[in-house]
């Protein structure tokens, strides 16, 4: 019997095909369930700099590491909470670079220059050529754990 053509394992089979990167391309990452560690000064820079990215480049000619820092970003400013019903950045810059994707529609750009993507947790996107999550539930890899 060949497992591949089995009915039930088709569905899986198709699924793992198509979320597995190039052969020879490296993720960005080593363990999607490692923490990335970053200082709020940091983060902030990076929030300044996809600021300046979209306002000054349309999605298809910024670079893919600079998508990834992005959308870092905004997993970050969805994902970090103070208390379970607090999220730990709002305001100024953070609420300028969530007005800014929300205005040039950053999500339905991004799915037009990286058009191979499938749903994550949460229903969110994987985007399989970056090896990189946006919204959903990411796992930890997408998203920056800020020290103070």
């Amino acid at each position: 019997m060949n497992l591949i053509l089995n009915k039930h394992l088709l569905p899986l089979t198709m699924l793992l095909l198509s979320t597995s990167t190039v052969i020879g391309q490296k993720p960005h990452h080593q363990n999607p369930d490692t923490l990335i560690y970053i200082s709020l000064k940091d983060f902030n820079q990076q929030i300044d700099t996809a600021i300046v990215l979209l306002q000054n480049k349309k999605p298809a000619a910024i670079t893919g590491k600079e998508h990834i820092r992005i959308m870092m970003c905004l997993n970050t400013i969805f994902m970090a909470h103070d208390t379970a019903f607090e999220k730990r950045f709002t305001g100024s810059r953070y609420d300028k670079l969530l007005q800014l994707t929300a205005a040039q529609k950053y999500v339905t750009e991004i799915v037009k220059v990286y058009p191979a993507w499938i749903p994550n947790r949460g229903m969110g996107f994987y985007f399989i050529d970056l090896d990189m999550e946006l919204y959903g539930t990411p796992r930890l890899y997408a998203w920056y754990q800020v020290k103070n």
